[in-house]
């Protein structure tokens, strides 16, 4: 225990490869890395991919791009699983932090133990997916872990999503009054993904309130907007500024996907995932009595809620393509954790 105790970052890079294991990457250029790792994949491989007319637009996740394009292409299955697994030591790290917080682990070794178990449990890929499909109907992954309207932080891809984590670790940081560190933590994954930069905003707000808007939580928000400014000109100028016939059509092409999308479209939301996420929060929010984290917690899901129903009640298609309920990203794996804590506790 006093190995754990002193050397967390080791303990959780080997959660991390334990996650990776049990909540297993999904192969190579699988489901969505066709699109998001084709700019990097421009770069690896030069005029490979030359007659995709995707290229022709800018990329959506350019940050993304150069890292995915660091190695050569050779090591890019290496490159890229060394980078899921410090991403998922990274969440684990913010999830045993946050359940730390609100009922000590790491000074009961039978304690941590337990709720490690229970932790790679509910990330089990083949138990709440296939054995859940084959014995309930009911696919289950991604319950404990992503938010609503599957969308999610790991979910076995390395994509641009998934550095998510980070404001994971934001919630952590802030559940030890560290709110300057727990701002500026927001700054990677808003730099990121441009979902990100819009629920990173919303964050950073929310955690200023939380903390009386103190000297250095400000000026950790200022060097946040300084970091994410060159994104946000990136994105308003090439995604943003569009001629009028151009958003038109943006907007066309979205409300026609609209009713197969599961993203955006609350329809295919409502089934029993969702019903036991709902749960699952509510729980969660409770277990957390009068904690930093509650507070916390409680602003997001009302931030949340109220720009979701804004989205939908004027049919703004910007404000949906920004899916401000995204936000269960972070509300759902906390309450999880709370859940489990309380549970070993």
């Amino acid at each position: 225990m006093e190995v754990v105790r002193h050397n967390r970052y080791v303990f959780h890079v080997l959660m991390g490869v334990l996650l990776t294991i049990v909540y297993p990457m999904q192969e190579l250029f699988s489901g969505n890395q066709n699109i998001y790792f084709l700019w990097s994949m421009d770069k690896l491989i030069p005029g490979a991919f030359s007659a995709d007319p995707l290229l022709l637009s800018p990329d959506p996740y350019p940050l993304f791009s150069w890292l995915v394009a660091i190695f050569p292409a050779e090591q890019l299955g290496v490159w890229i699983t060394l980078l899921y697994v410090l991403l998922s030591a990274v969440y684990s790290f913010s999830m045993f932090g946050i359940a730390d917080h609100v009922s000590p682990l790491y000074n009961s070794s039978t304690r941590l133990f337990s709720f490690s178990a229970l932790f790679l449990l509910l990330h089990s890929a083949p138990i709440w997916g296939t054995y859940s499909q084959l014995i309930f109907d009911v696919d289950l992954r991604w319950m404990w872990d992503s938010g609503i309207a599957e969308q999610g932080v790991l979910r076995g891809y390395l994509q641009p999503s998934v550095f998510g984590v980070f404001l994971l670790l934001s919630i952590h940081l802030a559940s030890q009054r560290r709110f300057a560190l727990a701002i500026l933590c927001i700054a990677p994954a808003a730099m990121m993904h441009a979902n990100y930069l819009f629920l990173g905003a919303i964050m950073a707000c929310c955690l200023l309130i939380v903390a009386n808007f103190g000297k250095w939580d400000m000026l950790a928000a200022g060097v946040l907007l300084l970091s994410v400014l060159p994104y946000s000109y990136y994105i308003s100028d090439h995604f943003l500024h569009l001629d009028a016939s151009v958003r038109n059509a943006i907007d066309e092409a979205v409300m026609a996907g609209y009713d197969a999308n599961i993203h955006i479209n609350p329809e295919n939301w409502l089934n029993p995932k969702f019903y036991g996420q709902v749960l699952l929060l509510t729980i969660g929010l409770a277990s957390l009595r009068n904690s930093l984290i509650r507070n916390l917690m409680l602003i997001l899901t009302l931030v949340g809620i109220l720009l979701t129903s804004v989205a939908y009640l004027v049919h703004s298609t910007t404000l949906i393509s920004l899916n401000p309920w995204r936000i269960s990203i972070v509300l759902i794996p906390v309450a999880s954790a709370t859940l489990l804590t309380t549970l070993v506790s």
